[in-house]
């Protein structure tokens, strides 16, 4: 094969990335970059389509056969004993070369869950990055059964930040079901940040005032409150309320934060929506994956970190493509002045998320220039390249 093919390129990076560190072998980081390419080529993880495109490899049956073979457990391989992808210990190569791509010192994580169908239920998180997500690390679930969320979601958390060097600033969004003491102290030991959606039945005591209802905090639509106390009253944890209520939504934000009121911004959160349009990547929008039959969670799992590698490829060209158009993204604007420490209620207008607007998605961009590169055989890309938005305020100290 050319040393100048698209392939070419993708497996060098893929098993490099993969292979070195020993998690995965060599034909398990080949098989993965033989998947991943395939569904890039296909716009789709449907094995059967993705076989369709890999044609310079073998017969259309030998190659679905292949891909099958990678997704299977150890016990139902072809040879007694073979070994089979731990997904889990790929998240750190996974994190490791998603940050070698990163231009930046921030991260900003979101965690969420998804289904497929009523056979799985997925527990992910991501980066979120240019108006959608990259998974970093999931778990898949038996759907429609009760079990206690929690110590899957610290696993899968301690497993993340342990790959995740001290130099970032790491940022973590979450909504109202995740709320947990127990979470927010545990990322605080790890030094992360956060801003969790907490419930509007709650209450909160502001520094040197008496216990209140959080829907005392704003009078109505248009305003914001910002300040530090102790955050429920059954089980109090010191730390930033931000109550937002804009103009336009129909219920405010009640949102707990570590960081104090000088920098923790509501408009932060809106950044959690971004991980739903990361879902939709891996469905509707790009690779289908809603269509898959794979019930199994085990091959899930490794089908979605085959989902998340073309995620990657796509992002990092379409980020070459944004930026060729109208440059990289410009700096932050600093952020207001701190309120006082007993809070302060101030106006809070129409939320605007603090990034770019754009036309078209930086996936479908960068999916359409790999069409280019891949189809109209020009040459592929040859330094890869996250570049992340700035955070409004992430200039301030605080």
């Amino acid at each position: 094969m050319s040393r100048r093919s698209p392939f070419y390129h993708w497996q060098e990076m893929v098993v490099n990335a993969f292979a070195q560190h020993g998690i995965l072998s060599r034909p398990q980081a080949y098989g993965l970059a033989i998947l991943s390419f395939g569904i890039v080529r296909a716009a789709s993880c449907a094995l059967t389509a993705v076989a369709g495109k890999l044609s310079f490899l073998g017969s259309d049956n030998a190659v679905l056969q292949r891909l099958k073979y990678w997704l299977r457990d150890g016990p139902d391989k072809r040879f007694p004993g073979a070994p089979q992808i731990e997904v889990r210990a790929a998240f750190g190569p996974l994190i490791a070369w998603v940050l070698a791509l990163w231009q930046g010192t921030h991260l900003v994580l979101a965690f969420d869950a998804t289904t497929l169908r009523d056979d799985l239920l997925i527990l992910a998180l991501a980066l979120l990055y240019r108006g959608t997500a990259i998974p970093l690390a999931w778990v898949f679930l038996p759907a429609n059964r009760k079990r206690a969320w929690l110590p899957v979601i610290l696993e899968l958390l301690k497993s993340v930040a342990a790959s995740i060097p001290t130099r970032y600033e790491v940022l973590l969004l979450a909504d109202r079901g995740l709320y947990s003491p127990r979470l927010y102290r545990s990322l605080r030991r790890r030094h992360w940040h956060l801003l969790l959606r907490v419930n509007n039945q709650a209450r909160f005591r502001p520094h040197g005032q008496a216990w209140r209802s959080l829907e005392t905090l704003l009078p109505g639509a248009g305003h914001q409150w910002r300040g530090r106390g102790h955050f429920s009253k059954k089980n109090p944890l010191a730390c930033t309320l931000v109550a937002f209520w804009a103009v336009d939504q129909q219920e405010p934000w009640y949102l707990v934060t570590d960081l104090g009121p000088q920098r923790a911004l509501a408009a932060w959160y809106g950044l959690r929506v971004w991980i739903e349009e990361g879902f939709r990547v891996l469905k509707s929008l790009g690779w289908q994956w809603q269509r898959s039959r794979i019930t199994d969670p085990q091959r899930g799992e490794r089908l979605w970190l085959a989902l998340a590698v073309a995620t990657v490829w796509t992002l990092a060209y379409g980020t070459w493509v944004e930026d060729q158009r109208d440059g990289p993204p410009s700096p932050a604007t600093p952020a207001s002045a701190a309120p006082s420490p007993r809070g302060v209620e101030e106006p809070a207008g129409e939320y605007v998320p603090p990034t770019r607007p754009r036309l078209k998605s930086i996936f479908r961009q960068g999916l359409e220039r790999l069409a280019e590169t891949i189809w109209g055989h020009k040459h592929p890309l040859r330094r890869l390249r996250l570049v992340p938005e700035p955070l409004t305020g992430e200039t301030e100290n605080g």
